[in-house]
């Protein structure tokens, strides 16, 4: 084990440690919650930028804010994920 995951473990512990057990369920919940509603918008997003285009409208604005999303919905997954190893 290198130093850097060593750290890294000891940081995780040591924030798990600062907090209940409530408040870490409930930032799990949270990111849950931002993870499935970052999935409904991007899908609503894609299906917008679909129908501009069979419109003729212009859909970069609408396929700017789709990349934002996802881009977004990355952060809230990795957040997720990391909030998820700390739990075990």
């Amino acid at each position: 084990m290198t130093s850097a995951v060593r750290d890294v473990r000891i940081c995780r512990g040591a924030v798990k440690a600062m907090i209940s057990k409530e408040q870490f369920a409930e930032y799990i919940e949270r990111a849950l919650r931002h993870v499935e509603v970052g999935r409904l918008l991007i899908e609503r997003q894609k299906k917008l930028v679909e129908r501009h285009r069979l419109e003729g409208r212009d859909t970069k604005p609408a396929q700017d804010l789709l990349t934002a999303f996802e881009h977004t919905q990355e952060v809230f997954e990795r957040d997720l994920t990391r909030l998820e190893s700390m739990e075990k």
